[in-house]
Formats: C-alpha cells, sequence, structure tokens
C-alpha cells in the first residue's frame, strides 16, 4: 500500500489490553499503557503502577 500516515501533533498514547493470567488465580488482569507508563489493574484492587 501506499497510504502514508502522517503525524499532526504529539498525542496521548493509550493503549489497553486484556490478559488472562493463570499465575494471578486465573484472574483478568487489565494492562494499560499511557505514555510509556504501564498500569496494571486486575478488577479487584486499586490501580497499581506496574
Amino acid at each position: 500500500m501506499s497510504d502514508t500516515w502522517e503525524i499532526l501533533e504529539p498525542v496521548v498514547t493509550v493503549e489497553s489490553r486484556i490478559v488472562n493470567l493463570e499465575s494471578i488465580e486465573d484472574k483478568i488482569l487489565i494492562i494499560t499503557t499511557v505514555n510509556g507508563e504501564v498500569y496494571a489493574y486486575d478488577g479487584s484492587k486499586d490501580e497499581v503502577d506496574a
């Protein structure tokens, strides 16, 4: 493809993914990345800095 991606302004990068980690008693762990900083939330605790 010849599509061109242009960055017009600096933007906040937010990525969220849900992973199932058996090591945490099969709890669903939500990993959120904000501007390179990673935060983990398992649905039962407050958000913690990973």
